[in-house]
C-alpha cells in the first residue's frame, strides 16, 4: 500500500470542514466559484464550478504533462519506463561553500512535493535512489555518483512528519571549472521521480576577489563541540536551517549567511558590507556593518528579525564596498507569509567525513582525471593510496593515471597484491595489468594473466583481441589466428580484426 504525507486529495468534506473553521467564506468558495451556489452535502464541488475552471485547468496540465515526457526523455537512460508518467515538482536549493581545508563543496537540498511511502505490519518505507551527474561545458562527464537514502518510519513516526516536507540533502566535492549538474531522485515505492539541473561556477583562482551567493534560513544551530564529520549547508561551526522555497513568517529572524574570498589585508581594514532589503522595488531598510567585525573570515553570518516585515516578496542585496565603492554584490528573494507558522521540512542527511579523509583525494583525483589534468590527478590519487593501499578503487583509478603516464612497473606494483587474495578482485584489475604488461613488452606474463582474466570471468572479444596481439608480437602467428577468430564468432563485426585473419591466411 501506498501512502502520500500530503492528506488525501479526494476527502473534499474534511478539507471543507477545516476551512469552515478558519475561513467561512473561503469553505464556500472552495465548493463552489458560482455566487450563491453551494456543494453538496459530501463536500463535493458543484459541477457547473468545474466546468467553468475547466478551460482554465487545461492549461496547466498540458504543461505537465509536458513537463512529465520532457523530463523523462532528459533521463531515459537512467529512468525505467515505470517512471515514465509520473514526475514530480520540487523546490530545491544548490550552493558552493568552500571547507576550511580549501575544498570547495556543493551543497543541496530537494524538497519533493510529496513523498509515498509503502507499508507493512504498520512499518512505512522506501528507498530514495540519487544519481547526480556533473558535465563540463563541453558536455564531458567529471563526476558521477549514486546514493540510496533508506526511509523508515513507524506509525507514530509518520503521524509526526505528516505535515512536513521532506528536503533531502548532500554534498559532494568538485574541483576548480564550469558545469552543468544534474541530480535525479527515484522513489522505488511510488516509481516517481524528481529531478535538478544547475550551471555551477568553482572558482579557478583562490586570490581573486569572490562573494559566493546567499543562504537565507529561518534557525541556526551553533556547534561548539569538537566537529565529528561534514553536514550538508553547515558554514564553520554554523548548521544553517532553511526552506527551499524561501518563505518566511513575521516570528522568523532571517539567517544569512555567505563566504568572501581572496580578501586581502586593504579589505580586512577598510572593507564594508551593506545588507539592503527591498520590498518590491522599493528599498525598504539597509544597513551597513564593516569586515572587521567578522572574525570568522571568509565566513559571513548577519541575523534580521522579520517582525517589521509585513506579508509580501522581498529581495536582500547584499554589497561588498571599499572606499564607498561597491566592488561585489549578491541577491536573493524571499517571500515573508501571512500565516503565523508554516511546517518547516523534516531534513534527512548523512554526516560525511571530514575533510582530512582520503575519500576526498580520491573523488578530486578522479575529477581531475576526467578533467584532462593528468599530473594534479596522480597527486591527489596517490595521497589517497599512500593513506589506504587496501582500496580497490583508489588501487584502480591510480593504476590507470600510470597507464596513461606509461609507467607499466608502478601498476603492477598497485594492482598485483589483489591478485594473491583469497577472492578474485574485479574485471578491470586483471585487464588493466595485463595491458600493463603487454604495453611494457612482458608478453607472457600478459598472456597468463588474460588467461587467469578468462578463467574468472568468461571469454569477451577484448580480451581474445588483447591475446592475438600478444602472440602476433611473438611470432607465434597460429595462436594468434586462433584467438582472433574466436573473437569473431564473438562478434563478427570487427573489421580490423577481420583484416588481420585475413592476413595472416594468405601469409600461409
Amino acid at each position: 500500500m501506498l501512502t502520500s504525507y500530503y492528506g488525501d486529495p479526494l476527502d473534499y468534506l474534511e478539507a471543507y470542514n477545516q476551512l469552515r473553521e478558519f475561513e467561512p467564506d473561503l469553505a464556500d468558495v472552495s465548493l463552489s466559484l458560482v455566487p450563491g451556489e453551494g456543494g453538496s452535502v459530501t463536500g463535493r464541488p458543484s459541477l457547473s464550478s468545474d466546468i467553468l475552471i475547466q478551460r482554465v485547468e487545461s492549461v496547466p496540465v498540458r504543461q505537465i504533462k509536458d513537463r512529465y515526457a520532457q523530463k523523462f526523455l532528459e533521463y531515459k537512460d537512467i529512468v525505467e519506463v515505470e517512471y515514465s508518467a509520473n514526475y514530480i515538482g520540487n523546490d530545491s536549493s544548490v550552493k558552493v561553500i568552500k571547507d576550511s581545508s580549501g575544498i570547495y563543496f556543493v551543497h543541496y537540498a530537494i524538497e519533493p512535493e510529496r513523498l509515498s511511502v509503502e507499508s507493512y505490519e504498520n512499518k512505512y518505507f522506501t528507498t530514495l535512489k540519487v544519481i547526480g551527474t556533473v558535465s563540463n561545458l563541453e558536455g564531458k562527464v567529471i563526476y558521477q555518483f549514486g546514493k540510496d537514502f533508506s526511509i523508515n518510519l513507524d506509525e507514530e513516526k509518520l503521524k509526526s512528519v505528516s505535515r512536513q516536507p521532506l528536503s533531502l540533502r548532500d554534498m559532494f566535492p568538485l574541483v576548480p571549472g564550469n558545469y552543468k549538474l544534474s541530480i535525479l531522485v527515484k522513489n522505488e515505492a511510488s516509481k516517481e521521480f524528481t529531478s535538478i539541473e544547475r550551471n555551477l561556477i568553482i572558482p579557478q583562482d583562490e586570490d581573486v576577489l569572490q562573494m559566493t551567493s546567499l543562504i537565507l534560513g529561518y534557525n541556526m544551530k551553533k556547534d561548539e563541540r569538537q566537529q565529528d564529520g561534514l553536514r550538508p549547508f553547515q558554514i564553520g561551526n554554523n548548521q544553517i536551517y532553511f526552506q527551499a522555497n524561501s518563505i518566511f513568517v513575521r516570528q522568523d529572524t532571517l539567517v544569512t549567511t555567505f563566504q568572501i574570498h581572496g580578501i586581502n589585508q586593504a579589505l580586512r581594514e577598510k572593507g564594508e558590507i551593506r545588507f539592503t532589503f527591498f520590498k518590491g522595488e522599493d528599498e525598504f531598510r539597509s544597513t551597513v556593518k564593516r569586515i572587521p567585525e567578522y572574525p570568522d573570515l571568509p565566513n559571513i553570518l548577519e541575523q534580521f528579525s522579520l517582525r517589521e516585515f509585513t506579508p509580501a516578496h522581498y529581495r536582500i542585496k547584499v554589497s561588498l564596498f571599499v572606499d564607498g565603492r561597491e566592488v561585489l554584490f549578491v541577491s536573493e528573494a524571499f517571500d515573508v507569509s501571512y500565516l503565523e507558522a508554516i511546517a518547516r521540512p523534516w531534513i534527512y542527511s548523512k554526516v560525511l567525513p571530514e575533510s582530512e579523509d582520503p575519500v576526498y583525494s580520491y573523488i578530486i583525483g578522479t575529477q581531475l582525471f576526467n578533467s584532462g589534468k593528468i599530473a594534479e590527478a596522480r597527486e591527489s590519487l596517490e595521497k589517497a593510496f599512500q593513506i589506504i593501499p587496501e582500496s580497490l578503487d583508489f588501487a584502480l583509478n591510480l593504476a590507470q593515471i600510470y597507464m596513461v603516464l606509461a609507467e607499466y612497473k608502478k601498476v603492477e606494483s598497485v594492482l598485483l597484491p589483489f591478485l594473491n587474495q583469497p577472492k578474485p578482485p574485479k574485471y578491470e584489475v586483471f585487464f588493466i595489468l595485463g595491458k600493463a604488461y603487454q604495453n611494457a613488452g612482458e608478453l607472457n606474463k600478459a598472456i597468463d594473466t588474460f588467461d587467469k582474466t578468462i578463467s574468472h570471468y568468461g571469454l569477451n572479444i577484448n580480451l581474445l583481441n588483447s591475446i592475438g596481439v600478444c602472440y602476433f608480437q611473438m611470432g607465434n602467428a597460429k595462436e594468434a589466428l586462433v584467438a582472433w577468430e574466436k573473437s569473431l564468432e564473438i562478434n563478427a563485426n570487427q573489421p580490423h580484426i577481420k583484416k588481420s585473419v585475413k592476413l595472416l591466411k594468405e601469409e600461409k
